[in-house]
């Protein structure tokens, strides 16, 4: 398949391309969940994915994919919803400012929003714009942009299937500042573990993991560690509480915060980090186990 989308690439006229590229798109849509998750598995992180008795993280998330389902999963998983149901259980708080929500991108008010704001999707995973100054941006392309995501069913691109039935809408909130750090809580059956934090995210992207005492873990997911040793953030331990919280009805969550001047905000709740295809730079093998050892999966549903 790779091949031939290569060939296609680089010989075909565009129209043809075009084409061919929508029709593969379809065929590709047709293929079987588990079908498609043992062939992507096996491109992404080059093992046989087994389903059938799944140890490591990485194919636990896949389980997941295939055979739980919850649907508070995909309540979650919608990052418009999902403010009522962090609203519910924690406060409203820590819910990043909401300043517009409707599902044509041509109705965004641009003029009455503030100079700085990000614009999202809430129905899959990097699809975001942040404008730092409103009056440098074209408005026309992000919304060409904006009609371009509505259009993706995000299920179809991992088999993530929270995503599959969300009702598509854009938002736009407030801009919290410019290379905030991101803490991700992992949640296995209820418990906290680790914490993700991403930095420098739009810029040299590094990426380190703690205990919950904050004691730096050596593992690399995907990106490098800092080269300097990160200040635990002001709000820890009731991060790691409101991450309890939210998970506490799912066999594995990531909960997402941010913290700006002390003050915490809830970012997003992930239940396939990484499409469940995410590479540890080191020892891959031994921490992939780690992290499935601590998650029970849940009965078929």
């Amino acid at each position: 398949m790779q091949t031939l989308i290569k060939f296609l690439r680089k010989y075909l006229p565009k129209p043809v391309k075009k084409v061919i590229r929508q029709a593969l798109d379809t065929i590709i849509i047709l293929i079987p969940d588990k079908i498609y998750l043992k062939w992507q598995y096996k491109k992404h992180v080059g093992k046989k994915l087994n389903l059938k008795n799944p140890k490591n993280f990485t194919e636990k998330i896949q389980y997941i994919k295939v055979y739980y389902r919850n649907n508070l999963m995909t309540l979650c998983a919608d990052k418009y919803k999902v403010r009522e149901y962090v609203r519910k259980k924690i406060n409203e708080d820590i819910i990043v400012p909401l300043l517009w929500m409707d599902d044509k991108p041509g109705d965004i008010p641009f003029d009455k929003l503030p100079d700085s704001f990000v614009i999202k999707t809430n129905h899959g995973s990097g699809m975001n714009i942040l404008v730092k100054n409103k009056n440098l941006i074209n408005k026309n392309s992000i919304i060409i942009q904006l009609k371009s995501w509505l259009k993706i069913n995000y299920y179809h691109h991992s088999r993530e299937w929270t995503y599959k039935n969300i009702e598509r809408k854009i938002l736009v909130e407030k801009n919290l500042g410019d290379n905030v750090n991101d803490y991700k809580v992992f949640v296995f059956n209820g418990n906290a573990k680790f914490i993700q934090i991403d930095s420098d995210r739009f810029i040299n992207h590094k990426r380190n993991f703690y205990d919950l005492n904050w004691e730096q873990l050596n593992i690399k997911l995907l990106y490098e560690n800092t080269t300097t040793s990160i200040t635990p953030p002001s709000n820890l331990k009731k991060m790691i509480a409101y991450a309890e919280i939210l998970a506490t009805e799912f066999p594995f969550a990531r909960v997402d915060f941010y913290e700006v001047e002390k003050k915490l905000y809830f970012g997003e709740i992930t239940f396939y980090p990484e499409a469940g295809w995410g590479i540890f730079l080191e020892n891959d093998d031994e921490i992939d186990l780690k992290f499935g050892n601590l998650l029970r999966l849940p009965y078929r549903k």
